[in-house]
């Protein structure tokens, strides 16, 4: 009888298609902690261009068909249990340092019969606050924006979350019309993350 009592409340814990079965924490607390990025891949199509950009945790890529791009650097998320979050990486050449940050708030989505996501199975990022600096040894040069609302909103699916792993994704196909046509943009990310 308590097995059966307990069956589906376990059940429930399971959101994403690589959640554990079962978990002590809630979805919040598993999230809210200082995560390293290992993996980061995406790819923009704009019509029949492509552009691929990644990172395996300690060099980032740039693709195109002609071009090929290589640094080190670094990728890290914190999420707050307060609901704020900072995407921080950095890129470093030999002649010269890029760092990029970025804040604003966190909070999951999905639910609903036409969502066809799960509560809580979707995480959104609202960022109000970037900041771009840019060191070539002789000079620097820092961008700041900030919005009152939002500059940008980003929703990820969550196919993972673990207290020892995140793993998240997204995918946006969008077509504009401008004076020549149309222009067809499509949009892939996948992001895998540790605890830093």
């Amino acid at each position: 009888m308590a097995a059966a009592i307990v069956a589906p409340v376990l059940h429930s814990c399971k959101k994403g298609d690589e959640d554990p079965s079962f978990s002590l924490y809630s979805r919040k607390t598993r999230l809210c902690q200082d995560w390293k990025i290992t993996k980061y891949t995406r790819t923009e199509q704009y019509n029949d261009s492509i552009v691929g950009y990644g990172f395996d945790g300690a060099t980032f890529t740039r693709v195109t068909s002609n071009y090929f791009y290589s640094s080190p650097g670094t990728m890290r998320i914190i999420f707050s249990k307060t609901g704020s979050y900072q995407w921080d990486q950095t890129v470093s050449t030999d002649t010269s340092d890029y760092s990029y940050s970025e804040r604003g708030m966190w909070y999951f989505s999905g639910g609903g019969k036409e969502s066809g996501y799960k509560t809580k199975e979707l995480v959104a990022l609202q960022k109000t606050e970037q900041t771009e600096s840019f060191s070539d040894g002789d000079s620097i040069s820092t961008n700041s924006y900030e919005g009152s609302g939002d500059l940008a909103t980003n929703v990820f699916h969550i196919t993972k979350l673990a207290s020892d792993g995140l793993t998240i994704d997204a995918e946006v196909e969008t077509t504009y019309l401008t004076l020549s046509g149309s222009e067809l943009v499509k949009i892939k990310t996948e992001i895998i993350l540790e605890p830093k």
